[in-house]
């Protein structure tokens, strides 16, 4: 596989984000779908089909990510005052903003309020104020 556009690695930034946001408030259901999601997506943008084992590194792999994510959400959100899908919909529209792809905000400039920062975060500038 050839190094992913921007427009496939925000594909599979977005669907590491969706399986993070299932393991959050989707159910067990909800993750599985999700992971499968990312499987289907990492196949169409290979170059031949995935063999079994393949996919299901691609789940685990996925499903270590989540975690990952959805535990730094936590954090930021407790942090912030906030519920964790919260922040993981604001990871989700900062890679829409970087693209431009509709749902975002592209404005152009490398000083958007929704950008990512090099940890892969929205920054502090996304979280509204906890004044609920």
């Amino acid at each position: 596989m050839d190094q992913p556009t921007e427009r496939e690695a925000a594909e599979l930034a977005l669907a590491l984000v969706a399986v993070a946001t299932a393991s959050v408030d989707g159910g067990a259901d909800a993750q599985a779908v999700s992971e499968e999601g990312l499987v289907e997506l990492v196949e169409e943008l290979g170059d031949v089909p995935l063999t079994e084992r393949q996919a299901v590194v691609i789940e685990t792999v996925g499903a270590a990510s989540a975690a990952l994510t959805a535990g730094l959400g936590a954090a930021l959100a407790s942090e912030h005052g906030r519920q964790t899908e919260e922040v993981l919909g604001l990871a989700a529209r900062a890679v829409l903003d970087q693209t431009g792809e509709p749902g975002g905000q592209d404005r152009g400039d490398s000083d958007s309020a929704h950008r990512t920062d090099r940890s892969g975060t929205a920054g502090d500038s996304d979280l509204p104020d906890s004044t609920d």
